[in-house]
């Protein structure tokens, strides 16, 4: 008996280090399928910059969906944040010049807030929250930029300086140490886990559940405000498409990354940087290769259908929040 439960907890180990092995192996294939395919031009120079600054803003607001997804619930208003925070920034920056960046992040973090508070005490399921949140935040920007000539906002030449690959690399590696030392080293990010492990137990274990959804929504709302600013920078400009879908190339990134969708202690921030790489070639090689934006949706919907049914862990249904 005693062999056969060996056998069995070596099985399980090594399930779980194909698992964590998963997303660097994607990574790898996605890489070299496109090289081939593209013969070579989605490795050239130039073009992997480019992969790296569409990597740089799916890491951003990943670094914050992943303090969510941790406890097994969903947040799908980045995007829409995205829209309208940098929108309230620049509105500010014209009454007090300077106020752009800190309302634009401040924005993001106070919508954040509001959601983690709504779900935290009302308890209404994540996924219909923000989706709901989702429209009414991009439908307020619509209105006021509807008050907005040509509704486009350019944004000042001062700021694209942030555009610049240094500025960049220094935002993700500070804000990566910052983020990855809160959730592997910290309470919140291992209260975090322990809710998505199980809710019940991290309860009477001490556990401040609601406290810790709301600093959860919050850390989210926060980083998509710090991902809107790139965002903006990356255009030039701020309209009210902007963000439109981020919140879907996010999930499939974290879930590319290995990130479960009911959360718990397998959840780990590399994936963050491992699944927005590998989502990030995904859609610059179907550019390359001319595919059509319809056509792309539907490759990543196909994906992000894929990926949910091999991911789901069944067993953890009713932990889904």
């Amino acid at each position: 008996m005693r062999n056969g439960m060996d056998k069995a907890y070596r099985i399980q180990r090594a399930v779980q280090t194909l698992k964590r092995l998963a997303s660097l192996w994607a990574f790898v294939v996605t890489i070299t399928l496109f090289a081939l395919i593209t013969r070579g031009r989605s490795i050239s120079i130039q073009n992997l910059v480019f992969i790296f600054n569409q990597s740089v803003i799916i890491i951003l607001a990943g670094m914050g969906l992943i303090f969510v997804m941790s406890q097994g619930s969903f947040n799908m208003s980045p995007g829409a944040i995205v829209a309208l925070a940098p929108l309230l920034g620049y509105l500010s920056d014209q009454v007090i010049p300077g106020l752009f960046i800190p309302v634009t992040i401040l924005s993001g973090a106070m919508v954040g807030a509001v959601i983690g508070g709504i779900f935290a005490n009302m308890k209404v399921p994540s996924f219909i929250l923000t989706l709901s949140a989702s429209f009414i935040i991009r439908n307020t920007a619509i209105v006021i930029f509807g008050g907005i000539p040509n509704g486009l906002i350019i944004l000042p030449m001062g700021l694209i300086i942030l555009d610049e690959p240094v500025p960049k690399i220094i935002a993700v590696a500070a804000l990566g140490a910052i983020t990855a030392w809160l959730f592997h080293y910290n309470k919140i990010g291992k209260w975090c886990k322990a809710i998505g492990s199980d809710e019940n137990v991290a309860k009477y274990s001490g556990v401040l559940i609601r406290r810790m959804k709301f600093v959860a929504f919050t850390i989210s709302g926060l980083m998509a405000g710090i991902t809107a600013i790139f965002v903006s920078i990356r255009t030039g400009s701020v309209t009210m498409r902007s963000g439109n879908f981020l919140e879907f190339d996010v999930l499939i990134a974290l879930l590319l990354g290995g990130v479960p969708l009911s959360g718990g202690p397998s959840s780990r921030m590399l994936g963050v940087y491992l699944g927005a790489i590998t989502i990030s070639i995904i859609n610059n090689g179907l550019a390359i290769l001319n595919v059509t934006t319809i056509y792309q949706e539907l490759v990543k919907g196909a994906m992000l259908l894929l990926l949910v049914a091999i991911t789901f862990e069944r067993g953890k249904v009713m932990e889904i929040k």
